[in-house]
């Protein structure tokens, strides 16, 4: 990866494009082909950046960071029961609306994303810390870790 793309520390840079053309997104700032570990987690080889992706209907999201990083979006328009769904989370916070909602889940991914776990109950429980939101047309984009965020659209 070309260090003349990216900052050099306490940086997030968040990618959004179509789906299809997030890799040429990628590609043109530099960042070389992802690899899996064994658990599913993304990561770049030879490279001290760490990435994580998201993807809601045709958009996709990509973080990279000089530190651990965790992403995710959705699109705030799809109905969601919110009521059934305020359970899973901590008492402290309950969504009280469908925005609200998908800022407190999309929180979460990214939590579970950054600690290597997913999406898992514990997550879910767990206070959300440390987790920033972005707003593009329709879409919450939640990214949690640590420095500057810039958002680049493609």
């Amino acid at each position: 990866m070309t260090t003349a793309s990216l900052p050099e520390k306490d940086f997030i840079l968040v990618i959004f494009a179509d789906k299809g053309e997030l890799g040429s997104a990628l590609e043109s700032l530099g960042v070389g082909k992802t690899e899996k570990r064994e658990g599913g987690e993304p990561y770049l080889p030879d490279s001290p950046y760490f990435i994580s992706f998201s993807h809601k209907d045709n958009v996709a999201v990509a973080a990279i960071s000089d530190s651990k990083v965790g992403v995710d979006v959705e699109n705030v328009t799809v109905p969601r029961n919110v009521q059934r769904m305020t359970r899973l989370f901590d008492i402290s916070e309950v969504p009280t609306d469908l925005y609200d909602f998908y800022r407190l889940w999309t929180s979460k991914e990214a939590m579970g994303k950054l600690e290597g776990t997913g999406i898992t109950f514990d997550v879910l429980k767990k206070k959300t810390t440390d987790v920033r939101h972005l707003d593009y047309g329709d879409y919450v984009i939640a990214v949690a870790g640590k420095g500057e965020i810039t958002l680049k659209v493609f």
